[in-house]
């Protein structure tokens, strides 16, 4: 699993090995495909190829409706933090490093302005911007299919190379076949998206 927050996962990991934590994995891929493939057919279910940018935007605005925004709203809210952490230190070093800017350590008055100016330019985008599902849907084809097969598979190869791993850890065709997976799905996603 090659996100940012699986190093912290795998630590966690009680008794981790990585034949475990791959285990893990899986099975929390297998999870999120169902769930997802569930919402994706009701929604082509209810709406069929005119789906909206935000599905909700599609339906009458009465309660159970607002309590669907509700629950969008505390799911964006619980998330943001997660997401926000890994794009603001990826952010601070690039700036800091390209630039030669004192922003390494966000505790500074440097690293808390611009944590300041990334949450209100975030925010402001986010109130301002009406439909973002192309911008998403173009970042989820380009980068989904790298992070769920093309990163791991190339882990895999590196890790099959090295003479010191177990055999368990020596999986070269599956992690070929995990990359050529991750560039055609990659390029099919991004086909996808771009055909009107």
């Amino acid at each position: 699993m090659a996100h940012f927050n699986a190093p912290a996962f795998y630590a966690d990991l009680e008794g981790r090995t990585p034949m475990k934590f791959a285990e893990v994995c899986g099975a929390a891929y297998i999870l999120a495909f169902l769930i997802y493939a569930a919402f994706g057919l009701a929604g082509f279910a209810r709406f069929g190829k005119d789906v909206p940018g935000n599905a909700l935007t599609g339906y009458d605005l009465d309660t159970k409706v607002l309590f669907m925004w509700l629950g969008m709203a505390l799911c964006v809210a619980a998330s943001f933090p997660l997401v926000f952490f890994a794009h603001r230190d990826a952010l601070r070093r690039l700036i800091g490093r390209t630039l030669g800017w004192p922003l390494e350590d966000h505790r500074t008055v440097h690293g808390v302005a611009f944590t300041v100016v990334s949450v209100l330019a975030l925010a402001t985008a986010g109130a301002v911007l009406e439909d973002v599902s192309f911008v998403v849907s173009l970042c989820g084809a380009c980068s989904g299919a790298c992070l769920a097969f093309i990163l791991p598979g190339a882990i895999m190869l590196k890790i099959s190379a090295r003479k010191d791993t177990g055999p368990t850890l020596r999986w070269p065709k599956l992690a070929k076949t995990f990359i050529t997976l991750g560039i055609v799905l990659g390029c099919l996603s991004t086909v996808a998206v771009l055909d009107p």
